[in-house]
């Protein structure tokens, strides 16, 4: 599979023309003195439409969770049970079954190490750990296609990802989902530039041809700050073939209170996209993390339109 070109992000700046519409900071009870971001878009499970983020101390990264999160009254979101000892969640509806993934982490803080881990169940109270990753690779995705097999995007590093790549792979069920198959899946040719990278967050069916994918594009600036922006693109799986990325929106195009808080000076310029719900005004939401700290939901012009 190729990408028509590959785009840096320099050039999807120049271009992007933000269109929020509307921003909100998300406001979450039952996790005080914790940082609450990179949230998925809600979605429906046991009856109740729930959304899932990841929820950490300020100052360590190792006692991250993923928590659960229902809508009461007024704008709070309240945590729910269980709690997975996982960071930044992604979730899929395969079948009947929800499918939650998680990157799991050991190791001091300062030298972690990490793999995603991939839970299936009807609940909440069901969900089971069923398969996992390779070592050192996040930002794997999954979703159902028409004919009953699945898509699964990775994220491969190093001799073959460089900074961050993006893999592909269908397979027949979730149980031939394991790391040697991601590990291998091939590479979508001509998509990023070799010194930026980038990662998928959510896959979302257009058609029976189509899929579209929320992402993430980032790179590092000449003092090690880290730069990450949402990007949208398509894949036509029967032609094998991915548009290229456009930038949804930057930090600097939120308003003014949403632009400084941040886990670190580094990371104040960090957007991480968990997932989009479509409107039927042509409109969408992407919930997004920001800074490694808080969490918004941006209201845009749907970018699959």
């Amino acid at each position: 599979m190729r990408s028509d070109r590959a785009v840096a992000i320099a050039e999807l700046r120049a271009a992007h023309r933000a269109e929020i519409q509307r921003a909100d900071q998300l406001v979450f009870e039952g996790v005080a003195g914790k940082d609450v971001y990179n949230p998925t878009a809600p979605f429906s499970i046991d009856g109740t439409t729930v959304l899932a983020a990841r929820v950490e101390s300020p100052a360590l990264e190792s006692d991250s969770q993923i928590v659960f999160f229902d809508r009461r009254k007024g704008r709070a979101w309240a945590a729910l049970e269980p709690r997975l000892p996982l960071q930044d969640p992604a979730v899929a509806r395969i079948g009947n079954e929800i499918v939650i993934a998680g990157v799991e982490v050991w190791g001091d803080d300062g030298a972690l190490s990490y793999k995603t881990a991939f839970y299936r169940g009807t609940s909440l109270a069901s969900l089971r750990r069923f398969a996992e990753g390779p070592i050192g690779m996040k930002d794997i995705r999954l979703a159902a296609l028409d004919d009953g097999r699945i898509l699964v995007l990775t994220r491969p590093q190093g001799a073959r990802g460089g900074r961050g790549k993006i893999g592909y792979l269908v397979i027949d069920a979730l149980d031939a989902l394991d790391a040697r198959a991601i590990d291998d899946a091939p590479i979508i040719e001509d998509q990023f530039v070799d010194d930026e990278w980038g990662g998928a967050n959510e896959i979302v069916c257009l058609d029976r041809k189509h899929l579209g994918v929320l992402g993430h594009i980032a790179r590092f600036d000449h003092r090690g700050d880290r730069h990450y922006y949402p990007i949208a693109f398509e894949i036509d799986l029967a032609a094998k073939r991915v548009s290229p990325a456009r930038l949804l929106f930057e930090r600097a195009d939120l308003p003014i209170a949403m632009r400084e808080p941040a886990k670190r000076p580094d990371l104040r310029d960090v957007l991480f996209s968990g997932g989009i719900v479509r409107h039927p005004d042509r409109t969408a939401t992407i919930y997004v993390g920001a800074g490694d700290k808080v969490a918004y939901a941006v209201t845009v012009r749907d970018p699959f339109q």
